[in-house]
């Protein structure tokens, strides 16, 4: 259940944080790059966002390779940085 929340709370990030010209409410698609939806300023923006929701790290080559991902990829790519955290966590 936690992994749907935290889907959830990407795809805000990723239309929050959008430049793609598209209508605001636009459906994003998994197997889009990141690209689709911003350049690496926007993608900064994002992590920022996560990091503060899910108290996790993402380091610089995780950031400059974002935009090659699939949304799809970066989706899996935060749920296994929760996943670690909560595991650290000892939750």
């Amino acid at each position: 259940m936690w992994k749907m929340d935290v889907t959830k709370k990407v795809l805000e990030a990723i239309q929050r944080h959008r430049s793609d010209g598209c209508l605001p409410n636009a459906p994003i698609s998994p197997r889009s790059l990141m690209y689709t939806y911003g350049t690496d300023e926007e993608f900064w923006e994002i992590v920022a966002d996560l990091e503060k929701e899910f108290g996790i790290t993402f380091d610089g080559d995780e950031v400059m390779d974002m935009g090659e991902m699939t949304v799809r990829s970066f989706i899996e790519l935060v749920v296994k940085k929760v996943e670690k955290q909560k595991g650290d966590q000892g939750v």
